[in-house]
């Protein structure tokens, strides 16, 4: 039986290696960005030009839309 894993703070410790599919969790973080890039065009708070340039981070993406109320749908 495999022990669980133990980190001290003081361990340097890269959380995104234990992830078995690495580009699972980079495919769905890409998608909720553009999810909430497109959410944020349609209320017209981003310009559809800069879809591909934005830089925001999907934190900064969810913010913005609670800030202005933007819907969100139920995937």
């Amino acid at each position: 039986m495999d022990q669980p894993k133990s980190y001290k703070a003081s361990d340097e410790y890269n959380w995104i290696m234990d992830v078995s599919e690495p580009n699972q969790l980079r495919n769905a973080v890409y998608e909720m960005k553009q999810y909430y890039i497109n959410k944020l065009i349609e209320a017209n708070l981003l310009d559809a030009s800069a879809k591909d340039e934005c830089t925001l981070t999907v934190s900064q993406l969810k913010t913005i839309m609670s800030h202005h109320r933007v819907r969100q749908t139920v995937k």
